[in-house]
């Protein structure tokens, strides 16, 4: 019989299947969707592998002994170190020697993929060279170690050095805080409180060193281009709250509605839970935090590698704030995700092979069907809501019918398929207007309704959704490019240049809007407003 987390996992895998449907390119979904299918397969070879009585999880320590080490050979053998010269200058020496070896494939590892994923296996490796007895094969357990760590840290992915090294911190004390609690003899529940106090004492530590000192600016300065990207994410999240754009498709989908360029700048948020969100929808979030609610919930079952399995999703789920491995680039990695979730499920070895029937548990199911129903209630009650839900629903159709027929350079630009297909968005339009029906405030609605008018030369219109778009969310970054368009059209140079200080214009963005008023639409005229904006705007 199932168990609760193969409901989860059902249910995780439809939801990714419901974003195929909801998807502008279907093939990219689709992709999407067979990795993760990959992943449920390498998850029941893991959940399920036999083991043996006499020599417990024989077949599978040797999986994982050797997996990551393996990983770590072809990345070693086989990445572009030349190309990755100068990203921490002190590795430089070991690159350029590396980069004489180097094997010419079509088959390359992202850099920071295989970090995450060996940073997420190493607690796996070391339990598993343990239960193999390292003394017995200390070179070999060695070597794999030696391999896995090496590839780790000429990844050169410092987000994944960073989870490793803070979950095995936050091992090391909780393991010394219980050895000194039962070295004074308390009983092992106060032993545990009090490794649990240390640890939050630490973390609170570490949040108020961010929070309340330059730290935390400094650290995000390092990456500033993450932040932007997270920025952006937020931005598409927030007119796709629902439903997400589908698998295999956030990277069309951000250039043309976010940063609104022409081609695809990024393929992924470079971050886990964005990402799932924005491919899966809410459904598949919350399903995924169901799973590692399962997967905690389960700390005091013993099969021999929860604790290992439970230190390699904490590297995950720490790693996937600041990267994402396994969703993004391209999704090579995505199998190995379920891999943490198949070790804390796997039955204990008296289990295997025995006819014990297993309850049906489906409270996974019911959890979500009730934050679904509770959902369903606010959207019928609460206007702003439903505006928010039919806003999502308009986004949808404007994007599968502007980005399922629109290509660079086949299309010069995303507002040419707004201007001579106007039928083709109608559908959206007129969806758009029942969001601000229910809510006249709603700035997704405003803001996407305002950006068609534009491209059709209702300027007045266009920019009354705009500003309306502005003042409900001033932060978004489309937005604040419109709306400074907007200024600009009217003549007002300065105010545009203010407005655009406050986004970022490295792909051209306001050159490429100028080339569509002079060249595209030839109109000499808001062309010349749009040129005198952009020089006021550069030479303030």
């Amino acid at each position: 019989m199932r168990q609760p987390w193969d409901w989860a996992l059902l249910l995780f895998l439809l939801t990714a299947l419901a974003g195929v449907f909801i998807a502008a390119d279907k093939g990219a979904a689709a992709g999407k969707l067979g990795w993760l299918v990959g992943a449920y397969l390498v998850y029941t070879v893991f959940a399920l592998l036999p083991e043996n009585a006499e020599k417990p999880d024989d077949a599978l320590a040797w999986v994982l002994g050797i997996l990551p080490a393996l990983m770590a050979v072809y990345f070693l053998l086989t990445n572009d170190w030349s190309g990755r010269i100068g990203k921490i200058p002190a590795f430089d020496p070991v690159m350029q020697w590396l980069s004489a070896w180097q094997l010419h494939t079509p088959y390359q590892l992202n850099s920071n993929a295989t970090g995450g994923v060996i940073a997420m296996l190493l607690p796996l490796q070391a339990a598993a060279l343990w239960k193999l007895g390292w003394r017995r094969h200390r070179l070999i357990s060695a070597a794999l170690l030696v391999f896995s760590v090496a590839g780790l840290i000429l990844s050169a992915s410092r987000g994944a050095w960073f989870a490793l090294g803070t979950v095995s911190v936050v091992w090391a004390v909780w393991k010394l805080a219980v050895l000194i609690g039962r070295k004074s003899r308390l009983p092992e529940t106060s032993a545990q409180m009090t490794a649990g106090v240390i640890l939050a004492f630490l973390l609170l530590a570490v949040v108020a060193a961010f929070v309340l000192t330059p730290l935390g600016s400094e650290v995000l300065s390092v990456r500033q281009d993450r932040v932007e990207v997270w920025k952006g994410s937020l931005n598409l999240l927030a007119d796709y709250p629902f439903t997400g754009v589908g698998p295999g498709n956030f990277g069309m989908t951000y250039s043309t509605y976010v940063l609104l360029v022409r081609v695809v700048d990024t393929t992924h948020a470079h971050n886990l839970y964005l990402d799932i969100w924005l491919e899966q929808g809410l459904a598949g979030i919350v399903t995924f935090f169901i799973l590692v609610a399962l997967a905690v919930s389960r700390i005091r079952a013993v099969n021999g590698w929860q604790t290992a399995a439970l230190a390699a999703l904490a590297v995950v789920l720490l790693h996937g704030f600041v990267d994402d491995a396994f969703y993004g680039y391209q999704g090579l990695a995505l199998p190995f995700l379920l891999i943490p979730f198949a070790l804390i499920f796997r039955p204990a070895a008296a289990q295997h092979g025995t006819s014990a029937a297993w309850s049906v548990r489906l409270w996974p199911v019911f959890t979500l069907a009730g934050c679904a129903l509770g959902l369903v209630a606010v959207v019928a009650v609460l206007p702003a809501a439903r505006a928010v839900f039919v806003a999502n629903v308009a986004s949808v159709m404007q994007t599968q019918a502007e980005l399922s027929i629109y290509s660079w350079p086949a299309w010069p630009i995303q507002d040419a398929v707004r201007r001579t297909r106007p039928a083709l968005i109608a559908p959206a339009v007129e969806t758009y207007d029942l969001a601000l029906q229910a809510d006249p405030l709603n700035a997704t609605a405003n803001r996407r309704l305002g950006q068609i008018l534009l491209a059709q030369g209702d300027y007045t219109a266009a920019c009354g959704h705009l500003r309306e778009a502005f003042a409900a969310a001033p932060g978004q970054r489309p937005t604040r490019q419109l709306v400074g368009e907007c200024a600009a059209l009217e003549g007002n140079a300065q105010a545009a240049a203010a407005m655009w200080h406050t986004i970022d214009n490295s792909q051209g963005q306001l050159e490429a809007r100028q080339w569509w008023y002079a060249q595209y639409l030839g109109d000499a005229a808001r062309g010349a407003s749009m040129a005198q904006a952009i020089s006021q705007y550069q030479n303030p």
